[in-house]
Protein backbone atom coordinates (compact mmCIF):
# COMPACT_ATOMS: atom_id res chain seq x y z
CA UNK A 1 0.00 0.00 0.00
CA UNK A 2 1.13 3.28 -1.01
CA UNK A 3 1.16 6.01 2.00
CA UNK A 4 1.61 10.16 1.91
CA UNK A 5 2.66 11.62 5.17
CA UNK A 6 1.71 15.28 5.55
CA UNK A 7 3.24 16.63 8.48
CA UNK A 8 4.59 20.14 9.47
CA UNK A 9 7.52 19.00 10.96
CA UNK A 10 9.91 17.23 8.60
CA UNK A 11 11.96 15.06 11.04
CA UNK A 12 8.70 13.98 12.49
CA UNK A 13 7.64 12.88 8.77
CA UNK A 14 10.99 11.28 8.10
CA UNK A 15 10.54 9.28 11.54
CA UNK A 16 7.56 7.82 10.66
CA UNK A 17 8.92 6.92 7.24
CA UNK A 18 11.40 4.89 8.74
CA UNK A 19 8.87 3.16 11.00
CA UNK A 20 6.37 2.22 8.07
CA UNK A 21 9.74 1.30 6.06
CA UNK A 22 10.15 -1.57 8.11
CA UNK A 23 7.19 -3.12 7.23
CA UNK A 24 6.80 -4.67 3.22
CA UNK A 25 3.33 -3.80 2.47
CA UNK A 26 4.03 -0.05 3.83
CA UNK A 27 5.39 1.94 0.82
CA UNK A 28 5.85 6.18 1.70
CA UNK A 29 5.36 7.55 -1.53
CA UNK A 30 5.42 11.27 -0.20
CA UNK A 31 6.47 13.12 2.62
CA UNK A 32 5.37 16.93 3.03
CA UNK A 33 6.06 19.18 5.40
CA UNK A 34 4.76 22.43 3.83
CA UNK A 35 0.63 21.67 3.13
CA UNK A 36 0.17 24.86 0.97
CA UNK A 37 2.53 24.72 -1.10
CA UNK A 38 3.20 20.74 -1.81
CA UNK A 39 -0.49 19.01 -1.15
CA UNK A 40 -1.06 19.11 -5.10
CA UNK A 41 2.05 17.10 -5.92
CA UNK A 42 0.44 14.08 -3.50
CA UNK A 43 -1.76 13.30 -5.88
CA UNK A 44 0.55 12.25 -8.13
CA UNK A 45 2.14 9.71 -6.12
CA UNK A 46 -1.66 8.40 -5.94
CA UNK A 47 -1.21 7.03 -2.52
CA UNK A 48 -3.83 4.78 -1.27
CA UNK A 49 -3.68 6.25 2.31
CA UNK A 50 -2.82 10.22 3.37
CA UNK A 51 -1.66 10.43 7.35
CA UNK A 52 -2.45 14.11 7.89
CA UNK A 53 -0.86 16.17 10.94
CA UNK A 54 -3.90 17.38 13.01
CA UNK A 55 -2.39 20.28 14.03
CA UNK A 56 -0.74 22.18 10.86
CA UNK A 57 -0.15 25.89 11.88
CA UNK A 58 -2.68 28.21 10.26
CA UNK A 59 -4.04 25.83 8.84
CA UNK A 60 -7.58 23.71 9.39
CA UNK A 61 -7.65 20.35 9.56
CA UNK A 62 -10.90 20.09 7.72
CA UNK A 63 -9.60 22.20 4.97
CA UNK A 64 -6.67 19.80 4.41
CA UNK A 65 -9.33 16.71 4.46
CA UNK A 66 -11.45 18.13 1.85
CA UNK A 67 -8.14 19.13 -0.60
CA UNK A 68 -7.25 15.78 -0.33
CA UNK A 69 -10.29 14.33 -0.86
CA UNK A 70 -10.70 16.46 -3.63
CA UNK A 71 -7.49 15.64 -5.36
CA UNK A 72 -7.68 11.76 -4.33
CA UNK A 73 -11.39 10.49 -3.67
CA UNK A 74 -10.21 7.09 -3.52
CA UNK A 75 -7.72 7.48 -0.93
CA UNK A 76 -8.33 6.44 2.98
CA UNK A 77 -7.37 8.94 5.38
CA UNK A 78 -6.15 8.99 8.20
CA UNK A 79 -4.97 11.95 10.63
CA UNK A 80 -2.41 11.92 13.41
CA UNK A 81 -2.71 13.83 17.06
CA UNK A 82 -0.32 14.65 19.65
CA UNK A 83 -2.58 15.91 21.61
CA UNK A 84 -6.53 15.69 22.65
CA UNK A 85 -7.95 18.66 21.03
CA UNK A 86 -11.53 18.18 20.11
CA UNK A 87 -11.83 20.68 17.49
CA UNK A 88 -9.60 19.01 15.50
CA UNK A 89 -11.04 15.73 15.97
CA UNK A 90 -14.41 16.91 16.11
CA UNK A 91 -13.58 18.64 12.24
CA UNK A 92 -12.10 15.50 11.52
CA UNK A 93 -15.51 13.49 12.05
CA UNK A 94 -17.29 15.89 10.39
CA UNK A 95 -15.08 15.95 7.16
CA UNK A 96 -14.96 12.07 7.10
CA UNK A 97 -12.09 10.98 7.96
CA UNK A 98 -11.08 7.37 8.70
CA UNK A 99 -9.05 7.12 11.23
CA UNK A 100 -8.10 9.08 14.28
CA UNK A 101 -4.15 7.69 15.49
CA UNK A 102 -2.47 8.80 18.94
CA UNK A 103 1.06 9.75 18.59
CA UNK A 104 1.25 7.67 21.91
CA UNK A 105 0.27 4.14 19.63
CA UNK A 106 3.26 2.45 19.07
CA UNK A 107 4.67 1.11 15.90
CA UNK A 108 3.37 -2.19 15.53
CA UNK A 109 -0.45 -0.89 16.06
CA UNK A 110 0.11 2.00 14.09
CA UNK A 111 0.98 -0.32 10.83
CA UNK A 112 -1.58 -2.54 12.39
CA UNK A 113 -4.14 1.00 12.05
CA UNK A 114 -3.54 1.77 8.37
CA UNK A 115 -4.06 -1.39 7.04
CA UNK A 116 -7.34 -1.50 8.73
CA UNK A 117 -8.16 2.43 7.07
CA UNK A 118 -6.94 0.71 3.75
CA UNK A 119 -8.92 -2.02 3.55
CA UNK A 120 -12.36 0.16 4.37
CA UNK A 121 -12.19 0.51 8.38
CA UNK A 122 -12.78 3.44 10.56
CA UNK A 123 -10.39 3.37 13.61
CA UNK A 124 -10.12 5.46 16.57
CA UNK A 125 -6.96 4.74 18.64
CA UNK A 126 -7.41 4.15 22.27
CA UNK A 127 -5.48 7.12 23.56
CA UNK A 128 -8.69 8.95 22.18
CA UNK A 129 -11.18 7.14 23.31
CA UNK A 130 -11.60 8.49 26.76
CA UNK A 131 -11.55 11.85 25.05
CA UNK A 132 -14.05 11.53 22.78
CA UNK A 133 -16.50 10.00 25.25
CA UNK A 134 -15.73 12.70 27.65
CA UNK A 135 -16.28 15.60 25.04
CA UNK A 136 -19.37 13.53 24.05
CA UNK A 137 -21.18 13.86 27.27
CA UNK A 138 -20.30 17.66 27.73
CA UNK A 139 -21.67 18.27 24.25
CA UNK A 140 -24.85 16.63 25.84
CA UNK A 141 -24.79 18.91 29.02
CA UNK A 142 -24.71 21.56 27.33
CA UNK A 143 -28.08 21.20 25.39
CA UNK A 144 -26.41 20.31 21.91
CA UNK A 145 -29.52 20.10 19.69
CA UNK A 146 -29.07 17.26 17.28
CA UNK A 147 -31.36 17.08 13.95
CA UNK A 148 -35.03 15.34 14.43
CA UNK A 149 -34.97 11.84 13.49
CA UNK A 150 -37.42 9.52 12.07
CA UNK A 151 -35.51 6.30 12.67
CA UNK A 152 -37.46 2.76 12.82
CA UNK A 153 -37.44 1.13 16.51
CA UNK A 154 -35.11 -1.60 14.47
CA UNK A 155 -32.73 1.57 12.77
CA UNK A 156 -32.33 2.18 16.37
CA UNK A 157 -31.17 -0.78 17.41
CA UNK A 158 -28.91 -1.36 14.92
CA UNK A 159 -27.49 2.28 15.33
CA UNK A 160 -26.99 1.34 18.88
CA UNK A 161 -24.70 -1.56 17.74
CA UNK A 162 -22.44 -0.28 15.60
CA UNK A 163 -22.18 3.05 17.83
CA UNK A 164 -20.17 0.33 20.24
CA UNK A 165 -17.88 -0.61 17.50
CA UNK A 166 -19.77 -4.06 16.05
CA UNK A 167 -19.53 -4.55 12.32
CA UNK A 168 -22.03 -5.53 9.72
CA UNK A 169 -21.64 -9.06 10.26
CA UNK A 170 -21.72 -8.68 14.38
CA UNK A 171 -25.04 -6.66 14.01
CA UNK A 172 -26.56 -9.04 11.81
CA UNK A 173 -25.31 -12.06 13.61
CA UNK A 174 -27.13 -9.97 17.07
CA UNK A 175 -30.26 -8.98 15.06
CA UNK A 176 -30.90 -12.77 13.34
CA UNK A 177 -30.78 -10.63 9.88
CA UNK A 178 -29.03 -10.57 6.89
CA UNK A 179 -25.58 -8.40 6.60
CA UNK A 180 -27.23 -7.12 3.15
CA UNK A 181 -30.28 -6.18 5.81
CA UNK A 182 -28.11 -4.16 7.39
CA UNK A 183 -26.41 -2.36 5.35
CA UNK A 184 -29.68 -1.28 3.61
CA UNK A 185 -30.49 -0.17 7.13
CA UNK A 186 -26.83 1.63 7.50
CA UNK A 187 -27.65 3.64 4.22
CA UNK A 188 -31.08 4.61 5.29
CA UNK A 189 -29.98 5.65 8.80
CA UNK A 190 -26.90 8.46 7.24
CA UNK A 191 -29.80 9.95 4.91
CA UNK A 192 -32.60 10.41 7.73
CA UNK A 193 -29.68 11.74 9.86
CA UNK A 194 -27.97 13.64 7.35
CA UNK A 195 -24.72 12.13 7.80
CA UNK A 196 -21.62 11.50 5.91
CA UNK A 197 -20.39 7.90 7.39
CA UNK A 198 -20.38 5.46 10.19
CA UNK A 199 -18.19 7.48 12.59
CA UNK A 200 -20.95 10.53 12.65
CA UNK A 201 -23.55 7.96 13.05
CA UNK A 202 -21.82 6.38 15.86
CA UNK A 203 -21.39 10.38 17.46
CA UNK A 204 -24.71 11.11 17.22
CA UNK A 205 -26.06 7.70 18.75
CA UNK A 206 -23.42 8.83 21.83
CA UNK A 207 -24.71 12.22 22.40
CA UNK A 208 -28.26 10.94 22.34
CA UNK A 209 -27.71 7.86 25.08
CA UNK A 210 -28.12 5.51 22.46
CA UNK A 211 -25.41 3.73 23.54
CA UNK A 212 -23.68 3.80 27.02
CA UNK A 213 -19.78 4.45 27.91
CA UNK A 214 -19.55 1.01 28.81
CA UNK A 215 -19.74 -0.40 25.82
CA UNK A 216 -17.15 1.78 24.69
CA UNK A 217 -14.56 0.97 27.25
CA UNK A 218 -14.80 -2.74 26.75
CA UNK A 219 -13.55 -2.44 23.63
CA UNK A 220 -10.34 -0.12 24.74
CA UNK A 221 -8.65 -3.11 25.80
CA UNK A 222 -8.38 -4.05 21.87
CA UNK A 223 -6.04 -0.67 21.34
CA UNK A 224 -8.39 0.78 18.84
CA UNK A 225 -12.25 1.48 18.79
CA UNK A 226 -12.96 0.29 15.33
CA UNK A 227 -16.28 1.38 13.33
CA UNK A 228 -15.98 -0.63 10.32
CA UNK A 229 -17.37 0.74 6.93
CA UNK A 230 -19.75 -1.04 4.95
Amino acid sequence: MKVAIVHRNPTTAHGLTLILEKYSDLQVVSEVSDFEESWAAIGDCNPGLVLIDSEFPNMEIESMINRVKALLPDAAIAVLTGSDDWANLNASIRAGAASFVSMKTDPEQLALCLRLVADGHVLVSSPLVVTLSDLFREETAAGENEVEHDLSDRELEILGHVASGATNLEVSEALTISENTVKVHMRNILGKLQLRNRQQAAAYALRNGLVSDSDLFERETEETLDYRGY
